[in-house]
Parts: C-alpha cells; sequence; structure tokens
C-alpha cells in the first residue's frame, strides 16, 4: 500500500512525469509486470501533452500464479484533462494484447478519469497485489476524485479464481463491469455497486456498524470482491484507515466518505466506500 502526495497541477513536464510514475512505482511494488509491448511511454521523460490529450501509454499484466492460465492485462493512459494543468488517465482491462499497444481478447470499457479542476497537492492512494490494483485520486476534491479496483474473480472462501476479473470505480458516475477469461464475452456495465446497505444515514447499532459487500455482476451475482466495501458516509470519518473483516480475515481499509461521492447503491442517498489498503 502506499499513499503519496501528489500535485493535480501538471502544468509542467515535472509534474506530469512525477503524477504519472506514481502509477508505475505502485504497479511495480504491487507485483504487476511491465509488457513489452511496443511504443510505450516513459513517464520519467514523457511531455505534458494539451488539454484533452494524452502522452503516450503503458501496458500491465498481473503477475500471479493464474496469469497463464488466465491472462490479464491493463492499458493506462496518461494525459491531461480540460487544460494541461488538470490530469487525465484512461484504464482498461482486457485479456490479451497484440504486442504493439491494443489491448484484444475480452474487453472492458475505456474508463476515463478527467479532471475538471486543479489544485496544489492532495493525497492519493494506492493498493495492490499481484492479482489487484486499487488507487484513489485526490479524494476530497469537488471535480477530481475518482476511484477505480481491478480484482481478480473470487471463491466462496475468498481466494482468487481464474474464471474473470472485475473493474469497478468512480469518475463522476459509479460504474462496475466483469470481464471473464475468453472466450467470454465482457458483461453488461452497471452504473450501481452490487451491495447491500440499508437506507438509513447510519448503519451503527449497537456498537456493530454495517458494511456491505460488493458482488461483480456476471448475469448471476459472483462471489464478494474485496477491495471495496460500501459504507454510510456518516459512520466514518474521511481518510482514515481501520481493519474490517471480510471472508474471515482481518484487512485494512481506508475511508473514502468525501460528501463529493455520488450514491454507490440505490437504496441510500449518503453512502461512500472502504477501499482495501493493504
Amino acid at each position: 500500500m502506499s499513499a503519496q502526495t501528489i500535485s493535480l497541477t501538471t502544468g509542467t513536464n515535472a509534474l506530469f512525469q512525477v503524477w504519472g510514475t506514481a502509477f508505475v512505482s505502485a504497479l511495480t511494488a504491487a507485483g504487476w509486470v511491465q509488457t513489452t509491448d511496443t511504443g510505450q511511454v516513459d513517464t520519467t521523460t514523457m511531455v505534458l501533452p494539451g488539454a484533452n490529450l494524452y502522452a503516450g501509454y503503458q501496458i500491465w499484466k498481473m503477475g500471479d500464479a493464474l496469469q497463464g492460465a488466465s491472462p490479464f492485462f491493463i492499458r493506462l493512459d496518461f494525459g491531461s484533462g480540460a487544460t494541461n494543468a488538470c490530469a487525465a488517465i484512461k484504464v482498461q482491462l482486457g485479456t490479451a494484447t497484440n504486442g504493439a499497444g491494443v489491448l484484444t481478447g475480452v474487453l472492458s470499457l475505456v474508463n476515463a478519469f478527467v479532471s475538471a479542476s486543479a489544485t496544489p497537492v492532495a493525497n492519493c492512494y494506492f493498493s495492490g497485489s499481484t492479482s489487484r490494483f486499487c488507487f484513489a485520486l485526490w479524494p476530497a476534491g469537488a471535480n477530481c476524485a475518482f476511484i477505480c479496483c481491478i480484482e481478480r474473480d473470487k471463491d466462496a472462501t475468498g481466494n482468487d479464481t481464474a474464471e474473470g476479473a472485475h473493474i469497478f470505480g468512480y469518475k463522476g458516475s459509479v460504474f462496475s463491469q466483469y470481464i471473464p477469461k475468453a472466450p467470454g464475452p465482457a458483461a453488461t456495465t452497471e452504473t450501481k455497486l452490487c451491495a447491500l446497505i440499508s437506507g438509513q444515514i447510519s448503519q451503527a447499532s449497537g456498537g456493530v456498524i454495517g458494511l456491505g459487500l460488493v458482488r461483480p455482476a456476471s448475469g448471476p451475482l459472483r462471489f464478494p470482491s474485496r477491495s471495496l466495501l460500501v459504507c454510510s458516509r456518516g459512520d466514518f470519518a474521511d481518510q482514515i484507515v481501520g481493519s474490517y473483516t471480510v471472508y474471515g480475515a482481518s484487512h485494512y481499509y481506508i475511508a473514502l466518505t468525501y460528501t463529493v461521492w455520488a450514491s454507490f447503491v440505490g437504496n441510500n442517498s449518503a453512502a461512500a466506500t472502504l477501499m482495501l489498503f493493504e
């Protein structure tokens, strides 16, 4: 896990390079492997593009033991938002690559995280393992708060399976999509997280706080993912780390509860999320 204070004002080459390299550092630390696809950008030397343009891409693959039988890749495109002082990144999940920068096989939609404003500096959070990668960018920014998590499918005990992977998050609105291993097809994108909490402002009672497990939808619901939990916003202080039990084991999560977040589920207008942070 890592917490980095990164400038959202990417208006110089140096700031833009620091921002892009944060992703590279986090993926490397998590055990993902950059592919040998041709044409990939070096984030330490890439040049800041103009507004709503991208400087280049990188492709990374999961580094776990299932990658051989059930390969998954992500493509990241580093760019600018409303002005070149604002950051933007595009993320796509797929089951193969053509070796020249194009994801192939079973594909998710391309999810673009595009900032509409710039602030001096703010916390960004990265978390991952060889089969999972999450980031939360500037989570207290009104026009730039983004979450994205990619994670392998789970079995009933919470172990990874080779059946597929899930990409979900928030980019001004909620998205969730399950990508099975080839030959697919990809599941329809959901616009809410499939999780169960009540419609009450607080999920607390008797010293216990209720949390909603997020279930990917491939048509039928899959077993819960571990990367995100759904909560009521008022039950947690923003950007505070706590320990919660999932699949019978304790894990650390960071609360992302700033009021910018839209409703993550359909029955609670003040829902927020906790992101796995380990």
